[in-house]
C-alpha cells in the first residue's frame, strides 16, 4: 500500500509492505520529497515517533538553495517533462497534488507514445509500470513481460521518456546489451545517447519560492 503523507510540511510517500522489517527513510535530492518504507504492522503512532525523531536530518536532506526548504508550497518551480513551471500558477497545484499530476502528465506521454514503438519494434508488452525508483529509468521483467519505468522521469524532457522505453522494448528482442541491441537503438533513435546525457546532467532541483 502506497500513500502521499504531509508531515511538517515535508511531502513524503509511505509503502507499506510485508517484506519490510523496520521503518526506513530514504530522501530523493531531485525532487525533494522522502520515502518510507514501514512493516505492514506499523502504527500510525509508531510512525509519527519516528518522522520526529529524523526531522532534523529531514530538515538537512532538505536545504535547497540558499538554504531554504522546499514544501511544493505556492511560488516554487519544479520542473514538468522538462520545463520549469510555478506553483500555484497556470493552473498548476501545490501539495500533494502537484506530485499527483505532475505523474498524470507522464503516464499521458507513455500512453501516447507505447503502441507507435511496439509497432516499430514488432513487440508488445503487457504493461507499464511506473515506480518512484532512483538507482535505475526503466526495467524490463521477462516473467511478466512488463516494463517498469520511474516516475522522476516526469521531471525531464519527454524524449528522454522515449529513450528509456525505446531502450527497454529493445530488451524485449535482445535479454543483454549486445551488439545488436545498440545497432537497433541507432536505428530507432539516432540521437539517443544525447537524451541519455540529459538524464545524467540535466539540473532539475525544485527552486523555493522567493520571500
Amino acid at each position: 500500500m502506497k500513500r502521499d503523507i504531509q508531515f511538517q510540511g515535508y511531502m513524503i510517500t509511505l509503502q507499506a509492505t510485508r517484506n519490510a522489517r523496520y521503518l526506513r527513510l530514504s530522501y530523493y535530492p531531485d525532487r525533494g520529497t522522502f520515502h518510507l518504507s514501514v512493516p505492514w504492522w506499523a502504527k500510525e503512532e509508531d510512525i509519527r515517533q519516528y518522522l520526529e525523531k529524523n526531522s532534523g536530518w529531514m530538515q538537512e536532506k532538505r536545504k535547497g538553495f540558499q538554504g531554504e526548504l522546499i514544501r511544493y508550497e505556492a511560488g516554487e518551480k519544479h520542473m514538468v517533462l522538462g520545463k520549469p513551471v510555478t506553483l500555484g500558477e497556470d493552473n498548476v497545484p501545490c501539495g500533494a497534488v502537484f506530485v499527483r499530476w505532475r505523474i498524470a502528465r507522464l503516464e499521458a506521454l507513455v500512453r501516447d507514445i507505447l503502441p507507435e514503438w511496439e509497432d516499430t519494434f514488432g513487440v508488445k508488452v503487457r504493461g507499464i509500470t511506473l515506480q518512484n525508483t532512483t538507482s535505475i529509468w526503466g526495467s524490463y521483467r521477462y516473467r511478466t513481460q512488463k516494463i517498469t519505468l520511474s516516475t522522476r522521469l516526469a521531471m525531464y524532457p519527454p524524449e528522454c521518456t522515449e529513450f528509456v522505453l525505446i531502450h527497454e522494448l529493445n530488451h524485449v528482442r535482445h535479454p543483454d546489451h549486445s551488439k545488436a541491441f545498440y545497432e537497433d537503438m541507432n536505428r530507432y533513435m539516432l540521437d539517443w545517447q544525447k537524451w541519455d546525457a540529459v538524464l545524467k546532467t540535466l539540473d532539475v532541483r525544485p527552486v523555493p519560492a522567493s520571500r
